[in-house]
């Protein structure tokens, strides 16, 4: 299918799935499969809420079960305090609300009750029936309160949460801070479930994966501890099977003897000679169950992928073969719901992303819903996840370092990030930081700590695009950085990227880690065309063809100039919420809806064989008229196949409908190569040249039929400076 035809039919399920994303699903299931459990009860109905503008609820016992709770407002959780739903834009205000709601266990309960929060935003405390069960900062990780002491089967008591979400109020000392790069809110933003656990368990599972390559043989570790909490004595089997699908490919059982309250550890190994493994190509999920007695709870079966992430030099490797990793960054923001998107929503979002040619996420900069984690799992999507440390050193230089930083916020997180989301099989990055900078104690005890808890996985910690520079491509086995060129960090687009990555490539090379550029792009208001392709002004206006330019440049330009750089996620998927109004960060819209920058991505991620084109420009950004246009051309090769022989390049310059200048040039045989020269196009450009002119460029086969097309625009302002002739975009709504 040609590459047109695949934007159609995007766009065609783009108008289905925005439709139909939460249709027939109001409640989620529990998301956490690696946890022993009887029964998930979802905590969604009978909320009350009440503000605490003044902050007396403490002080005035609002806590205490004889509190006059029923008079409170009717809430929806999840949900963000003071907002209706159908309200598009979402905004919390800072404050201290309350939370109340009853608790029934039902009589005859043999197991252990508890409370799962999946996120609250900021700082959460709760009580039942005014006894105190604990606290929990950060908005982003779930938690747990074991409330097995305190309701018993057939109790019903009076459950009361204290949600803090004030960050202005600490003073840059908390994580995140107030004022951050995206939209913070308030309440309990993701579900609450009470569950049972059967008093005889297996918790802390885990699995880690060692692959040979492809057919190759491969190593199951599977890791956990056998917990009796009862008051007998325990003896029975724990049986381990893994299925791929209906077939059984390993299974191994064994004694378990514990006395009261003891515990035990175990591992077992599966040795498999061959294995279909888990990739975007077929991420095909295995089945591990994990059996014990006869107790309600007393299973568990996980979804298991086979697969390894690992570093070579510096390359990028999955299941020990080359990946290159192309995909986006994006919030956790929907209209009408804010961070809250309903059921189904992630999912129907990572199908988009995935149509997309996508084959990574970063959820920036926060651990997002786990429902997300899992959609990714099914879909193929491996996910860099990280904890909200952004820009700490602004107001409070240094805090971070701290320990107290460290214990109330850092190291939680980051704990809770690992514990809750390491047996998703589509996470490959644990990040500890972004766009820090001048932290080297909190960066080395935060990787010390992440490869301490997860030596499966990569330590992150992603920086600006010149930001900390030798010290952090030491520390990492591959490093992030944020290249804005064009944006944030120049004012020009072409030789702000080439001067960038040429430094960050010294260092990359004295380190040999790869390069993985976690965010490019730039802002664009949809339909907002103010001038062209080579207008330096379109910058502030938000214009789309400039947000087109830098990420049409700033792709290729990373993708071709070296296989160091191992991958480049486009910051963002869509516009998001930040301090109240809307970041258009986007390749879409809030609404998601499509800007211009959205099918040239499309067509950039699209392809075994691509045509990438880079401008050659020797001094400025511009070629002018009178002047010369010189491109270079590549063959890029994503797949590292063998490129087929009889390749070609036509090309065309074209001037509104007709064709100014045309050739076609062979290309040279190009073996497996990442990224094949395929020549240099050059146009002398007319000294009466004005308006927009496009480059017009197809990779041919043998038989003169298109493989992939590219294009590059110039735009020529009049001689009094002016812009006369202004480019436009077609945005077609596509129904069929």
């Amino acid at each position: 299918m040609r590459y047109v035809d695949l934007l159609a039919a995007v766009m065609f399920l783009f108008s289905v799935l925005a439709n139909s994303a939460v249709a027939g699903e109001t409640v989620r299931e529990w998301p956490f499969h690696h946890m022993a459990t009887s029964s998930e009860t979802p905590l969604t109905d009978g909320w009350r809420f009440a503000a605490d503008g003044a902050d007396v609820g403490l002080e005035e016992g609002w806590y205490e079960p004889d509190h006059p709770h029923r008079e409170w407002d009717p809430a929806e959780v999840p949900g963000v305090w003071g907002v209706a739903q159908e309200e598009p834009l979402i905004i919390a205000e800072e404050k201290v609300g309350w939370y109340a709601r009853t608790l029934e266990l039902p009589p005859g309960t043999q197991d252990e009750p508890a409370l799962v929060f999946l996120g609250s935003m900021f700082i959460t405390d709760a009580w039942l029936d005014g006894e105190y069960l604990g606290d929990n900062r950060g908005g982003y990780t779930p938690f747990l309160f074991d409330i097995s002491d305190h309701l018993r089967p057939g109790e019903t008591k009076q459950l009361v949460v204290r949600v803090d979400n004030r960050l202005g109020e600490l003073g840059g000392r908390s994580v995140p801070k107030a004022g951050t790069g995206w939209n913070t809110y308030g309440g309990l933003t993701r579900e609450v479930f009470l569950v049972t656990r059967p008093e005889r368990r297996v918790e802390g599972l885990r699995t880690a994966c060692e692959v040979a390559g492809p057919g190759g043989p491969v190593r199951l570790q599977v890791s956990g501890e056998v917990v009796n909490r009862s008051g007998h004595e325990y003896n029975d089997k724990l049986a381990l099977t893994l299925s791929a699908g209906e077939e059984e490919v390993g299974r191994d059982e064994f004694e378990v003897s514990l006395p009261a309250g003891g515990s035990s550890g175990f591992e077992v190994t599966f040795d498999l000679p061959q294995a279909r493994l888990w990739s975007p190509d077929d991420p095909f999920l295995h089945e591990l169950e994990v059996e014990w007695g006869n107790d309600a709870g007393a299973h568990i079966a996980l979804p298991v992928g086979l697969r390894q992430v690992s570093i070579d030099g510096p390359h990028f490797l999955l299941n020990g073969e080359r990946l290159w990793l192309q995909g986006f960054g994006q919030h956790e923001m929907v209209p009408g719901y804010g961070p809250c998107p309903p059921p189904g929503w992630h999912e129907a979002e990572l199908e988009r992303i995935r149509e997309f040619g996508a084959n990574h996420f970063r959820t920036g900069h926060y651990p997002q819903h786990p429902e997300l984690y899992a959609a990714a799992d099914r879909l193929g999507l491996l996910v860099f996840t990280e904890i909200p440390v952004w820009q700490l050193q602004r107001p409070v230089e240094g805090w971070i370092e701290t320990e107290r930083a460290w214990e109330e916020w850092a190291e939680p997180q980051l704990s809770a990030m690992i514990r809750w989301y390491r047996n998703f099989t589509s996470v490959v990055s644990w990040g500890a930081a972004n766009e820090m900078g001048g932290t080297p104690d909190y960066d080395r005890r935060a990787v010390d700590f992440i490869v301490e808890k997860d030596p499966e996985r990569l330590p992150m910690i992603v920086m600006a695009s010149t930001g900390e520079m030798q010290r952090l491509y030491d520390l990492l086995p591959m490093a992030g950085r944020n290249f804005h060129y064009g944006w944030y960090h120049s004012q020009r687009v072409y030789d702000g990227l080439r001067e960038g990555l040429e430094r960050n490539l010294e260092h990359a090379e004295r380190a040999n880690v790869p390069i993985w550029v976690a965010e490019l792009g730039g802002m664009a208001r949809r339909g907002h065309f103010t001038g062209g392709y080579n207008v330096g002004s379109t910058r502030g206006d938000q214009d789309e063809t400039y947000l087109d330019k830098i990420v049409r440049f700033g792709f290729q330009y990373n993708a071709v100039a070296t296989e160091r750089v191992c991958g480049v996620a486009i910051w963002t998927w869509s516009d998001f919420v930040r301090r109240g109004g809307i970041n258009r960060h986007g390749i879409f819209t809030y609404e998601r809806e499509p800007k211009l920058a959205a099918y040239t991505v499309r067509n950039l991620f699209a392809g075994d064989l691509r045509m990438y084109l880079t401008e050659v420009v020797e001094e400025g950004t511009r070629c002018e008229p009178g002047g010369e246009l010189l491109v270079r051309a590549f063959v890029f090769n994503p797949r590292l196949q063998q490129t087929p022989s009889g390749l070609g390049v036509r090309w065309r310059i074209l001037k509104g409908g007709e064709t100014v200048a045309q050739g076609e040039e062979p290309v040279a045989e190009g073996g497996s190569a990442r990224a094949i020269d395929a020549g240099r196009i050059q146009w002398a450009v007319p000294d009466d040249a004005r308006g927009m002119f496009s480059l017009w460029a197809e990779l041919i086969d043998a038989e003169g039929e298109q493989i992939h097309t590219n294009a590059v625009h110039v735009h020529f302002v009049d001689e009094d400076g002016t812009v006369s002739e202004r480019p436009g975009a077609l945005f077609l709504n596509v129904t069929a």
